[in-house]
Parts: C-alpha cells; structure tokens; sequence
C-alpha cells in the first residue's frame, strides 16, 4: 500500500527543472533579450568611468572600452544610463567609443606622444594609421595634423566630388527654405525680417557673391570679341559717285591728261 501511494505521489507532483533549464539566456541571442547584469557589476563600471573622467588622456581611452562593454552587456539605453551615472554627455560617450573603436587593441601605446585628440583627428580617414605614423615622427601638434590631412582628402577627386555633391545638396535645401518663406503672411515675414531674416539674408547674400568673385577670378578674363575686319572708306566727289577719280583709279586726271582729252 505504502508503494502504491509514492507511485500516485510522484505522478502528482510536477517534474521540477534541471539547474541548467533555469539559467538566464546570453545575451545577444535571438531566443530571448540580453540579460541584466548583476548591481555589483554596473556599480564597478560605472566607479570605473568616473575615475576615468578624472584622469588624463588615457581617461578618454578608458571610457570608450567601457562605453564598448556596456553596449555589448546590456539593453539598448543603457549608455544614455552610462553617460549620466558617470556625468558626461552621452555625445561625449559616443565620441569617445566611436575612436576607440576605430583602431585595434594596443594601438595607441605605440604612439605614446599622441594623444586621444591625434586618434581623433584622423580616425575617419583610411590611411589614419600612416598619418599617425607621419605625426609621431615629426612632432606634429593635434592642430598639424589636422590641416596636413585635411588638405590632402580635400586635393582628392573624391573628397571633391563629395564636397560639391554636398554643396548642390545645401543649395537645394536653401531654395526650398525660400520658397516656405514666400509661402507666408506678410506680417509674420515682416516680423521675421526684423528679428533675424534679414540680418540671415544679407550674409548669404555676401557669401554668394564672394563666392561669385572666386568663381570670375577662376575664369579669367573674358575673350575679347573677334570681329571681321573692314575698312572705312572716304567719300569723295567724283564723276562716277563712288568716291573715285575720272580715270577709275581713285587718282584725279592730270592737266596732260585733261588737255588731251579737250582736243
């Protein structure tokens, strides 16, 4: 009896769940939402981002691997968190991820002249490794590097190509912008034109025509209008009207001649 009754009490009580069936999911995977890492460990994250914040260059480093780590561990929103817990602006957090994800592991330690603000400067270039390289053998400031690398990607037929792509972009925007303007009352037009439209467009105006003058100097001179060659007769009196002498010959007959003719 006492056998039959376990048999009936296992049968009444649920399997319970295997320790591995209760684990949480990694995160990441499709099956379910990334986990939520213990307190402790946001804690000691965010300790760390706030002792970085008062450190020196390398502090940008530090924040930017933690901004890495905390984008990879946790939920989206999570480093709007970040930001705030450590008290920096999440565009600033974002920066400095973005740089630090730009290079590999150990990079920066083999330009220890260089600080963050030289990775920056280049770290959207493709060759930005030769750049640094270029800076840290001839002691270029953040601000060289800048201007040396900038005018090399600005002389290139892409970047140009870019620029002036971007360019027609702008001045689409500006038309429609104007067209809007048109569009409404003439009092609020008015009121605008005193507050700042009208300051706004005699900027743009100066803008356009200094860029017009670049655009004329470019150019050169214009070339000067060739015309078909002529001649400016004098009219005279002769006897056939055409400003020519008797003889034909635009010479007046001589006395011989005329003498001749009178016999």
């Amino acid at each position: 009896m006492s056998a039959m009754a376990a048999a009936a009490a296992t049968r009444r009580s649920p399997r319970r769940p295997a320790m591995a069936e209760r684990q949480p999911r990694r995160p990441g995977t499709a099956s379910g939402p990334a986990r939520v890492a213990p307190r402790d460990d946001w804690g000691r994250i965010v300790a760390e981002g706030r002792a970085a914040r008062a450190a020196a260059d390398g502090g940008f480093w530090r924040i930017g691997h933690l901004a890495l780590l905390v984008e990879k561990r946790y939920r989206s929103g999570s480093l709007q968190r970040f930001a705030d817990d450590i008290g920096e602006s999440y565009a600033t957090v974002r920066r400095y991820r973005w740089v630090v994800k730009r290079y590999g592991v150990g990079v920066r330690f083999r330009y220890p002249l260089l600080s963050f603000s030289h990775f920056q400067a280049v770290a959207g270039l493709p060759d930005r490794m030769a750049w640094l390289e270029r800076a840290a053998k001839g002691c270029w400031s953040v601000d060289r590097l800048v201007r040396e690398s900038r005018a090399v990607e600005a002389d290139s037929p892409a970047s140009a190509g870019a620029s002036l792509a971007r360019a027609r972009q702008c001045i689409g925007q500006l038309r429609r912008c104007l067209d809007e303007l048109f569009s409404l009352d003439e009092p609020m037009v008015v009121r605008a034109g005193d507050e700042w439209l009208n300051d706004a467009l005699a900027a743009a105006v100066a803008e356009i025509e200094r860029l017009r003058g670049r655009i004329r100097t470019a150019s050169g001179p214009p070339a000067p209008v060739q015309l078909a060659p002529f001649r400016v007769r004098r009219l005279g009196s002769g006897a056939n009207g055409n400003g020519h002498g008797a003889n034909g010959n635009g010479h007046r007959a001589n006395g011989k001649t005329g003498g001749r003719a009178s016999r």
